[in-house]
């Protein structure tokens, strides 16, 4: 019971290493939309610049990641070393989505836009081709 009530205080605040409660901001999960044309995928992210936001997409996963701008690896010195993660996975200091597309997804035609705090990413499907008759020719 006592394990219980601790993964329940887990999933509204974090610890961090100073022992300070913070309060702990979820990311909604992303919506989809199936169209006969496309496939659609909106993600909340309010107030997250757009030049964080970096969508690819890798044998048929689709990711979605936000990078943490407060705390950049590459840009700290060599002096310095980052001992814990800025924000959890799942804040919007730090997330990724991944998401597997389904077969008929044309990965290779990706397009994503933000627009108010929601980013939409757009992925074509393969039209199938339609049935064609094959025509027998009788050997002579």
């Amino acid at each position: 019971m006592l394990r219980q009530m601790d993964d329940l205080f887990d999933i509204f605040f974090k610890s961090p290493s100073n022992g300070v409660l913070t309060a702990r901001r979820e990311l909604p999960r992303p919506s989809a939309t199936r169209y006969p044309d496309r496939l659609e995928y909106r993600f909340a992210l309010p107030g997250v610049d757009p030049a964080r936001i970096s969508v690819s997409i890798d044998d048929r996963q689709l990711l979605v990641a936000v990078k943490d701008e407060k705390h950049d690896t590459d840009s700290a010195d060599e002096e310095s070393k980052h001992l814990v993660p800025a924000g959890a996975w799942g804040t919007s200091d730090n997330a990724e989505f991944r998401i597997r597309l389904p077969e008929d997804a044309d990965s290779a035609q990706p397009s994503a836009e933000s627009k108010f705090g929601v980013l939409t990413v757009t992925v074509p499907l393969v039209v199938p081709e339609a049935p064609r008759q094959v025509e027998v020719k009788v050997a002579a």
